[in-house]
């Protein structure tokens, strides 16, 4: 059976007035919501080639807004074209699309999300509010009784190219005693051109002139000053390399010993590399991030007011000497990489996709008029592979052992379902203890949902549901059949960590555990609204 789409439409622009943040975090929400099934339609205004392509190789489609960036005209017009594609989502990021315009977009069909970074608007009229930096000001949110908010690096969305998880598990880069290449990216537009004084500065260094150092300079396509990089290179005896509108600069960025950028969400794509770095915010809306992230120690914050342009030939400037100091300091450039590797992890935008498809589920208690849908899965041959007791059973063995535990009281039934119904996996959850203070979960996805993260997506839903109506309940341990690969990510991806192997029906069970304290740590909200029904039998 085909299952039908979730459909989400993104608004979002990139220029040489805002940059590219808006729409490069869009792109890597994209990706995870694709993995999860989603289409995905972008709504921009006039956007880069180069950009439009990117959308297009993503497999987005794309439509276009001719009216002003957050007028009326856009708003109606952005409400229009979710009416008319049938959304399931629409989400904003843009400092523009304040509370009227999100008034205006909202209706009764589509979920909203807003990207917030700075407060821009009260969010009253959102479903989700999304802020990814550093240290949110979560006080900002707490009237938001009715809207899911999501906050913190967890939830950091970068590219998918630093969004794998098995690079977390890599070793610790150990840096050189002196750093020989660096890298400079003051952003896809760069409007103020900095990058000149930077390269300036670096020219001042005596490594730079002797080539000891190898430095690259990465421009984005809307960088309008490249005819005066040229001219200094020429001018000068400094040589660097520059690179226009790189496609992969995760890789040349894992490739530098320090990087000079802007305060965007490259700060946040350097700390994953681990490369230690020197933001200087060229926007006002920068500098909290920078400031948060300094205090952090993933980064040198150093001020766009000390910028020192066409600076004395041969005579160093402040930018100089902070780089050269950081070049000839191993151990404070290893502090910074270990610290940006720990902040974050790369999987906030799979995060955040999860948390869009989460409020599209519904639980509600099993039935015995699922006897046929729950045999079903309880017979697939994959299923039966993974469960501890895979032998076939007949309908009315099954309909006795569902009626059976749909009277017992130290269990629940979970059955998830999608707007329209239909029946997407299967929820069990038995309290364990006599304290109930600890409760084991399973759970089965039904065939035509898996291998695209829904078994995460119904754990995390779960897990939130059982912690808000349990009170007494402190953990929640999950058992799997070794071999059983799929559910052993979607327990880890969901937080659950590894303990001691157990025995069930004589046969060794890897276990997981969430423990409510670090799963508080993990999934901060001001609120928790629910149209969860979770009910034990009486």
């Amino acid at each position: 059976m085909a299952v039908e789409k979730n459909k989400i439409l993104i608004r979002a622009d990139a220029g040489v007035a805002i940059g590219g943040g808006h729409l490069f975090r869009m792109l890597a929400l994209a990706n995870g919501c694709r993995k999860l099934g989603f289409q995905v339609t972008f709504l921009v205004g006039e956007i880069p080639g180069s950009m439009q392509r990117k959308l297009d190789h993503a497999g987005c489609d794309v439509v276009t807004i001719a009216s002003p960036r957050g007028s009326q005209q856009d708003a109606t017009q952005t409400r229009e074209v979710s009416e008319r594609l049938n959304v399931d989502w629409v989400v904003l990021d843009g400092y523009c699309f304040g509370d009227q315009y999100q008034h205006a977009v909202k209706s009764d069909e589509a979920l909203l999300m807003v990207v917030d970074d700075f407060g821009h608007g009260d969010h009253v009229h959102a479903d989700l509010v999304l802020n990814q930096n550093a240290q949110p000001d979560a006080s900002r949110y707490q009237k938001l009784r009715h809207t899911k908010v999501l906050c913190g690096t967890r939830y950091t969305m970068l590219k998918p190219e630093f969004g794998s998880a098995s690079d977390n598990n890599k070793p610790a880069p150990t840096v050189r005693s002196v750093a020989k290449r660096i890298l400079v990216t003051m952003g896809s537009t760069d409007s103020a051109n900095y990058t000149l004084p930077v390269l300036q500065a670096l020219a001042q260094i005596d490594g730079c002139r002797a080539a000891n150092i190898v430095v690259d300079c990465v421009i984005g396509p809307n960088f309008a000053h490249e005819v005066q990089l040229r001219e200094f290179e020429r001018s000068s005896n400094f040589s660097f390399r520059i690179h226009r509108n790189v496609d992969r600069i995760d890789v040349l960025m894992g490739a530098v010993d320090l990087a000079i950028t802007a305060g965007g969400g490259r700060c946040y794509e350097l700390a994953k590399l681990g490369v230690p770095g020197i933001a200087i915010p060229t926007s006002k809306h920068q500098i909290p991030v920078v400031k948060d992230l300094s205090k952090r120690n993933t980064l040198c914050r150093f001020r766009a007011s000390h910028i020192q342009r066409d600076a004395v030939p041969n005579t160093q400037t402040v930018l100089s000497k902070f780089i050269k100091t950081l070049i000839d300091d191993p151990i404070q450039r290893q502090s910074m990489s270990d610290a940006g590797r720990k902040l974050i992890d790369g999987m906030g935008a799979n995060r955040v996709s999860r948390a869009l498809y989460s409020e599209l589920l519904v639980f509600r208690n099993v039935r015995a008029q699922d006897a046929d849908v729950l045999l079903g899965w309880r017979n697939d041959p994959e299923v039966r592979s993974v469960c501890f007791d895979g032998a076939p059973i007949d309908s009315a063995e099954h309909e006795q052992r569902l009626i059976k535990s749909l009277e017992t009281p130290e269990r629940i039934l979970l059955m998830a379902e999608d707007r329209s119904g239909n029946a997407i996996g299967k929820i069990q959850i038995d309290f364990t203890h006599d304290h109930m203070n600890t409760v084991k979960i399973g759970i089965v996805v039904g065939a035509e949902h898996r291998s695209r993260g829904v078994g995460t997506t119904l754990i995390e839903k779960a897990t939130s549901a059982i912690f808000s109506a349990e009170k007494k309940v402190q953990q929640i341990v999950a058992q799997v059949k070794p071999g059983n690969m799929a559910s052993e990510r979607a327990f880890r991806n969901a937080g659950f960590i590894s303990t001691s192997p157990t025995m069930v029906d004589e046969q060794v069970a890897y276990q997981f555990i969430l423990h409510r304290f670090y799963h508080a740590l993990e999934d901060f909200n001001t609120a928790q609204p629910s149209n969860l029904n979770i009910a034990r039998a009486a």
